[in-house]
């Protein structure tokens, strides 16, 4: 892998983290997030506009009442229906169940296990847009909906995965640091949901939850809601407003 000493790579692990991107902005807002101002990052966000949201959100108005699971899902109860905008989400959580198929996911295989299906719904947790459906109620939609925020990865500690993308940010992944120093730290923004705050709440104890971070104008999503309900800090690079 590139910038690894030649024979050693077996110590520098290879993680795959969609959204790669934020960590190295989160890395450069960490050591100078209380001066944010002297680096040019822009404290609080002003004006910033949920860019085509409204657009999408009249396109999907003449899908909704009209959503069919889609014929290429594998038999089984669990599904994906035709409201899917191939936001690839589901694909890299659980990817022995989803994959692609003309231009949306499809259940490729049903999960097996309890196991794999509480990964699978919780993907239809993550889902923006809800097209990950089961044909009958499942036991374990509750539990999948309540693991959130979820590690990204054993090696990384404190580092999590918020799911709830939303469809206004395009269903940018979201993360959850929890510093130490700062407290908790939103990596762009989820979709509002008061379970998710509560566990989040409760991941950063008295810490707090302090900061969000905003990687890009596309990335906001519900962030006026997350700090109102947590009085949180918003950065943005100045460029990005």
């Amino acid at each position: 892998r590139e910038g690894v000493p030649k024979g050693r790579e077996k110590e520098f692990p290879a993680i795959l983290l969609p959204g790669l991107r934020c960590w190295l902005f989160f890395l450069e807002c960490r050591a100078n997030i209380c001066f944010a101002g002297m680096l040019g990052f822009a404290v609080g966000v002003r004006g910033l506009t949920e860019t085509r949201a409204a657009s999408t959100a009249g396109r999907r108005r003449g899908v909704v009442n009209m959503r069919s699971r889609l014929p290429s899902n594998s038999a089984g109860d669990l599904y994906v229906d035709s409201a899917c905008i191939d936001c690839d989400v589901c694909r890299w959580m659980v990817p022995d169940v989803f994959d692609r198929e003309q231009g949306q996911s499809v259940v490729m295989h049903q999960p097996v296990g309890d196991d794999m299906m509480r990964a699978a719904l919780q993907a239809a947790v993550a889902c923006p847009v809800g097209s990950i459906r089961t044909e009958t109620p499942n036991q374990l939609a509750k539990a999948a909906r309540d693991d959130f925020p979820i590690p990204v990865h054993e090696s990384l500690v404190d580092i999590y995965y918020n799911g709830f993308n939303s469809e206004k940010s395009f269903s940018a992944n979201s993360y959850l640091v929890v510093d130490r120093e700062l407290g908790g730290v939103f990596i762009d923004s989820p979709r509002y949901n008061s379970a998710l705050a509560k566990s989040i709440e409760k991941k950063c104890g008295d810490l707090g939850v302090n900061y969000m971070i905003l990687t890009h104008s596309d990335d906001v999503a519900d962030h006026a809601r997350w700090a109102e309900r947590f009085g949180l800090t918003r950065i943005m690079h100045k460029n990005q407003i």
